[in-house]
Order: C-alpha cells, then sequence, then structure tokens
C-alpha cells in the first residue's frame, strides 16, 4: 500500500532565482509521498528495483536522466557535470518548496559496493533503515563503515587511483570553499571527512536549514567550474555533503552506534556491550 503523507508545511521565505539551463527542463511533478528516491541514471542503468521497491513500500522516484540526449520520461538536471552532485543539486533546486518528509540519494544500480552493513543490496539497506534515526540526525550518511574517507578524506589510508590523480583539488579546497559556501577562504576546513560513497538520507527541514539560493550557487559552481573535470568536481562534492547539510567537516560516526541507530543492530557486541539506538527524543 502507498503511504501518502500529509500536506507539507510551508518552507521558510526565500528570495529565488533560477538556475541558467542548458536546455528547457520538461514538466517536474512529484506525488506528495513521504519518501522520495533521488538517483542519477543512464540509458544502460535499471532502475525497476526502484519502482519494485517504491511499490512494496510506498515512496516517490526522482530519477535525473544524465546521458547527452535526454531518456524520454525522466528529470533533466541543470547540468551532467558534477556525476550524481548534478541531479541531486538538482533536485533540491527544482523542489525546493515542495519536498518530502525524507529524500534519500542513492546510485541507480541496485548492487552497490559501498553498501555495508546489511550486505550489497540497496534495497535490503533501505528496508532496514530506521527513518527515526534520519528524522533524528537530519542527515545520515547510508553508509557506516569510516574507510576509505575518514578520519581524513584527503589522505584515505589505502588511496585508489583518482584519490592520487585528484589530490591537486586539497590545495584548491579553500577558494573553492569560498565560492560554494560563500565565506572567507580562510573559514574552510583544513581536514575534512565522512564515509564514501555519496548516498545519504536527509529531512527536508535539514534542506531547509539552507536557503534555495544557497543550493542554486553551488549548483551554479558545479556546472560552470572548470577547476577539474566530470569525475573531479564529483569526488570533490562526494567529501563534503555533511559538511553542505550542516555537519561538523570530520564527521565520522562510530561504525557500531552508526550501525545500531541506522539499521537496528545494536548488539551485544563482542565486548558485551548492548548499545541504545537514537530516537526522535535525541533530536
Amino acid at each position: 500500500m502507498h503511504i501518502v503523507c500529509p500536506e507539507p508545511p510551508p518552507p521558510p521565505q526565500q528570495k529565488q532565482r533560477d538556475v541558467p539551463r542548458q536546455r528547457d527542463f520538461q514538466a517536474k511533478t512529484i506525488p506528495i509521498w513521504d519518501k522520495v528516491l533521488v538517483t542519477p541514471k543512464t540509458e544502460s542503468s535499471d532502475i525497476g528495483w526502484m519502482h519494485a521497491f517504491c511499490a512494496e513500500i510506498g515512496c516517490a522516484l526522482a530519477p535525473y536522466t544524465m546521458d547527452e540526449i535526454p531518456e524520454p520520461g525522466y528529470l533533466i538536471p541543470s547540468t551532467r557535470q558534477g556525476r550524481e552532485a548534478a541531479a541531486y543539486l538538482s533536485y533540491i533546486v527544482d523542489f525546493y518548496n515542495e519536498l518530502p518528509a525524507y529524500s534519500i540519494f542513492i546510485h541507480s544500480n541496485q548492487i552497490q559496493w559501498h553498501n555495508d552493513v546489511v550486505g550489497v543490496s540497496t534495497s535490503d539497506l533501505l528496508r532496514s533503515l530506521r527513518f527515526e534515526a534520519v528524522e533524528a540526525r537530519g542527515f545520515v550518511n547510508l553508509r557506516c563503515t569510516s574507510a576509505p574517507l575518514c578520519p581524513d578524506a584527503w589522505h584515505p589510508l589505502n588511496p585508489a587511483p583518482h584519490d592520487l590523480d585528484y589530490v591537486y583539488m586539497m590545495d584548491l579546497f579553500p577558494g573553492i570553499y569560498a565560492e560554494l559556501f560563500n565565506a572567507p577562504a580562510e573559514q574552510a576546513p583544513i581536514r575534512i571527512g565522512a564515509p564514501c560513497c555519496g548516498q545519504f538520507a536527509i529531512t527536508r527541514e535539514k534542506i531547509w536549514e539552507r536557503p534555495r539560493e544557497d543550493y542554486v550557487r553551488i549548483l551554479e559552481w558545479v556546472a560552470n567550474t572548470d577547476v577539474s573535470d566530470n569525475f573531479g568536481i564529483g569526488f570533490l562534492l562526494e567529501k563534503i555533503w555533511h559538511i553542505i547539510f550542516g555537519m561538523e567537516p570530520i564527521h565520522c560516526p562510530r561504525f557500531e552506534q552508526c550501525r545500531c541507530d541506522l539499521y537496528g543492530w545494536c548488539g551485544p557486541l563482542p565486548n558485551g556491550e548492548v548499545l541504545t539506538p537514537v530516537t526522535i527524543d535525541d533530536r
């Protein structure tokens, strides 16, 4: 049975401006559900599992076509530059005034190596996700394992080739930070860290902590910057989603507590400890 959420509360009043389009958007409407899955997809992606999953638990889809020639029937992002960041930010800008209670940003393929606690299947992961934890925290990374980007995303313990290829962005980060956050470059954190890999759940209230114009500015930077290539821009955004959504620069929850909070596996641990999951009362 589909779950229909009540009419969402009005967002804070914001001065709005449009993002320059490379092409016109198709009409965008999303039913008023309490959960929406947001995903970038190419023509080769199979998101049939998402349709089946939403039919089972009650949610809506916001799939963005990332092909150069847009795939009919899907949402079109403002830019294709930046990989999933283009789709994620386009969704926030497009639907800022009509966000569901929970937006879940995920990759299109069901099997992802970085899904950890309940296996590699994203549908299994989402079935186990405690939305009480999402409500309590506002923003949660769907991965609990700290490696490879905690506690220092610029210097992972076991760097992959792309970590070495794009390490130059660390030197550019203060200037990038200033552009993204409209803040002095001196305020850029020296160290950043959070679990990888660009999949997270967030409440509309957490998104609304920033005005829409902040997301417009970040999206415009993604669309127009020449500091790196398509991969490098997405590589950078993956490292700072938690900062964009108001978390500390180093946001590396203890694995066991994350597993308990998000997926309800609270022990007993090998040492006999039984953890207590976060609740809405802990907000």
